[in-house]
Order: structure tokens, then sequence, then C-alpha cells
């Protein structure tokens, strides 16, 4: 079998690169005999690696050659553009980092590979890409506001929906299980399918029996989107249906890893702490019936806060979250996901 050798150059000695860079990368291969390659491939892609299953996306690919190649070595070059995508990232139970990758199709054969690693940094928002932005890709990632959006609305009908079959079946069983002669094991997998409903049911419904002691409930974020070291502007506002006392209104910032590993019944997830950040915003002891009550502050991105990075199975996001404590009642809790570029 012939020997087929691949080596990566890349045009920067330290290997580092912002977003919308250009790489530029030199292949060269090394065949002791006659070769039929139906395609020499390079790629740029990002790859996870940590905690959770592995999650990667390649860019962009090409073609360099497709042909036959006889006892010699050959030299290729292409450059690549860094489009819109995550930055490489260590943490704690999440990693991403960035490869060139080459792989010579043979026929019948194993396919030689080669790939070399790369640093992806921020670009600063203030900088403009150093090329026409017409040659840019989008990475198809949602951002984090429209992701959290879609899967809390997700979750919300599948905890009622959980609730639903368990309650069914629970008053099924325990209907059967009187009716029977009083069948003790049907009546108790009956009571407990009706906690299981409770249980499922409490989130979603906890937020609305907080709330019936309010009209309206406005958590608002000036700008979502937003760079390490800028502030965060927010307004919360509501309206009480009846006098009611509160005890204060606390705003956090919280960033966390998450890593999912396995799958159906395997499947674990793993939280990671990155920040966290509170303030307590300026509001009356005493809400008055019908009287709106405003209170607005600003938070401020920390200076080393990762970018926001979103992936099947592995992620790093910024959430605020703003609860309302109310004497003697069930919090007002709301929160809102933010993008860290």
């Amino acid at each position: 079998m012939a020997k087929c050798d691949i080596k990566i150059s890349l045009d920067k000695t330290d290997l580092t690169y912002e977003t919308h860079d250009r790489v530029k990368c030199r292949f060269q291969v090394t065949v002791d005999k006659p070769v039929k390659c139906k395609g020499f491939i390079a790629s740029i892609l990002w790859r996870t690696h940590g905690k959770g299953n592995r999650n990667q996306k390649e860019m962009q690919e090409t073609v360099l050659f497709e042909g036959n190649w006889e006892v010699g070595s050959y030299d290729y070059e292409h450059t690549f553009i860094i489009v819109d995508g995550p930055t490489t990232y260590h943490g704690k139970i999440v990693n991403v980092d960035w490869y060139i990758k080459a792989t010579v199709d043979i026929p019948w054969a194993f396919d030689p590979k080669e790939e070399v690693d790369f640093i992806v940094r921020r670009r600063d928002k203030d900088r403009t890409s150093p090329h026409d932005a017409k040659e840019l890709e989008f990475t198809g990632q949602k951002n984090g506001v429209e992701l959290a959006k879609e899967f809390s609305g997700k979750m919300y009908k599948a905890y009622l929906g959980f609730a639903g079959v368990a309650c069914l079946g629970g008053i099924y069983l325990l209907v059967s299980g009187v009716i029977q002669n009083l069948d003790i094991e049907k009546i108790i997998w009956g009571l407990g399918l009706l906690l299981m409903a409770y249980g499922f049911a409490w989130n979603p419904l906890k937020k609305a029996i907080a709330e019936n002691k309010f009209g309206s409930i406005d958590f608002e974020i000036e700008n979502a989107t937003l760079y390490p070291g800028e502030n965060c502007r927010v307004s919360f506002r509501f309206v009480a249906k009846r006098d009611i006392l509160i005890n204060g209104l606390a705003l956090r910032l919280v960033g966390v890893e998450t890593a999912t590993s396995g799958s159906g019944t395997n499947e674990t997830t793993y939280h990671e702490p990155l920040f966290t950040d509170k303030i307590d915003l300026d509001v009356p002891n005493i809400a008055r019936a019908g009287r709106a009550v405003e209170s607005s502050a600003e938070i401020a991105i920390p200076e080393a806060a990762p970018a926001t990075f979103l992936a099947s199975d592995n992620s790093v996001t910024w959430t605020l979250k703003a609860a309302l404590d109310v004497e003697k009642w069930i919090d007002i809790e709301r929160e809102q996901p933010i993008t860290v570029r």
C-alpha cells in the first residue's frame, strides 16, 4: 500500500487569528508509490471537547486536487476566512477549538488525514473587517435569546403534557382501585401518578399563582447583545391589583457552562457556574393597588466574560434573572438570556 504523508502549515507562527481574518494554508503531500486520488479535501472547522458529547461544524470545505499522484511531493495553497462562529474557549467542562483539516480520498483504502489546531480570538467590536463582508458566511447558529425562548416554550408545553398524562393515569388507577374492592396496589399507583402530575404542573402553574396579585409584570433589557466590559441596562415594571408589601427586588447576572454526555436513558447533563453578580434595585416597601412601580439599573458584563456559545450538547450561556420578593407570597421571577459577543 502506498504511503501518503500530509503536512499542514499556516501563515502565522503563533497560530493566533481573529474572527473574519484570513488563514493562509500550505498543504504538502508526499507519496512513495503512485496514488489515485478521488479528492484531496481541505476544510476549516470548530470542534468541542470536554465532559459533553462532541459537537463540530465544518465552516468551509474545498477540493484541492483530483487525479493521480506519481512518486514525489506536491504543494497546494488555499486561504480560508474565519467566518462568524465561536471563538477558541477552554473552560472547565466545555472546550472549543478550531482546526484546519486535510483528507485524501483513496478508493478502497484507508484515507490519510491530518489536522492542525489554531486559536481564534474575538475581534474588537470597534474594528472593521479587513475584507469585503460579502465574503462571509453565516454559521447557522441562533443567538442566545432566540434559543432560550424556543427552549423555554418547549419545556413549558412538555411539563404540562407530562402532567396531563400522569393525571389521567392516576385518576384511572385510583377509580379502578376503589371500584375493584379497594385494590390497594392500584390506589397507591394512582396516588403516585397524581403526585407526579402535581410535580410536573407546579413549575408552569407557580408563575400563574404567584402573579395572581399583579395586573402586569414587565422585565426588559435595553440591549440583549453585548461585549465584555459593557453595561446592560434593564428595567422592571409591575402593577399590583391590591396593596402588597415588597421586601426587595434583586437582579442577578449568571454565566454557566453546560455539557451533555450520552443519550436516552444514559444522558447526563453537567452545569458549571462561571460567574454570578447580584445587585438590588430600588423599589418601595408598599406597592399600591393600580399604581405602576418602575425600577431600572445597569449591570456590567465582566471584562473576561467568554462569548456565548450554543451547540446541541455544549453551551456557554449568560442570563439576567430578576426576583421580586413579596411579603408572605411566592416570589415573582423573571429571566432574560443575553448574548455576549
